[in-house]
């Protein structure tokens, strides 16, 4: 999460919590924000006014065509050479996994971190890097163009969007050491919002993503939707906070 996501965050957090100002972010990205950066984030996801989750997406490994033909074939030379793998941001959800990944396959990687996965994939496509990881919608015209080749969706099991891909299940990694968590985007309020004005913005935005219009765009964006209310969206949190600062863990040892 960058300074200008940071700003956002500390901002919807002091506001007051008049349902007027509200934040729009990834959940995951909230977490390592505070996580990694304690000295510029004021703001404490746990304290937030969970309102509506919005969608979900997988984050994907991908890399040039030229480079190489499969995952197995990408860590077999990770094993033999310090790789490049570009992220979306230094300690980002990306970077997060392209350390897990490190941890699961017993390898090293040259991690680069890029201003978000356009200027990462536009690196991958003049072969500066080895492969990108990325986010399912960021790479998915890339990928049906073949202008860039999927290695591995990091998911539970095989998605409705990359169903040709492997997951680390199918490779052989041992789920409860994979714990895949997936970005999750939803809407927040400032901390202590009234309950009746917090179910009033929950009423509205569950009936908004129900409208044809913007079901049609997030289908053509290629995201699932994946509506949660605020009870649902808060279970989210408490489910995945431990393995992600699990990950953060790890990423941290890694540095």
């Amino acid at each position: 999460m960058g300074a200008g996501s940071i700003l956002a965050c500390n901002k919807a957090f002091a506001a007051e919590p008049d349902g007027y100002t509200l934040l729009v972010s990834c959940l995951q990205q909230l977490i390592t924000g505070e996580y990694f950066r304690d000295t510029t984030a004021r703001y404490r996801t746990r304290e937030m006014t969970f309102l509506y989750n919005l969608v979900r997406e997988s984050p994907i490994l991908v890399t040039h065509p030229d480079l190489y033909p499969s995952f197995k074939e990408f860590i077999e030379a990770a094993k033999t050479k310090r790789l490049k793998v570009g992220v979306s941001g230094k300690w980002e959800m990306t970077h997060l996994y392209v350390a897990l990944l490190e941890h699961l396959s017993k390898v090293k990687f040259n991690v680069i971190p890029f201003e978000g996965g356009g200027p990462g994939m536009t690196s991958l496509m003049g072969k500066h890097i080895d492969a990108l990881m990325t986010i399912g919608s960021t790479a998915y015209n890339m990928v049906r163009s073949g202008q860039v080749r999927p290695l591995l969706v990091e998911a539970t099991s095989r998605t409705a969007q990359y169903p040709q891909v492997p997951v680390p299940a199918d490779l052989g990694y041992d789920p409860k050491e994979t714990q895949i968590v997936l970005y999750t985007t939803g809407i927040y309020g400032p901390p202590k919002m009234a309950p009746e004005r917090a179910k009033i913005l929950e009423t509205a935005l569950a009936k908004a993503v129900k409208d044809p219009e913007y079901m049609e765009k997030i289908k053509k964006m290629n995201i699932d939707l994946y509506p949660q209310s605020a009870e649902q969206f808060r279970r989210t949190y408490e489910q995945e906070y431990p393995v992600i600062i699990k990950f953060a863990e790890i990423l941290k040892k890694a540095q």
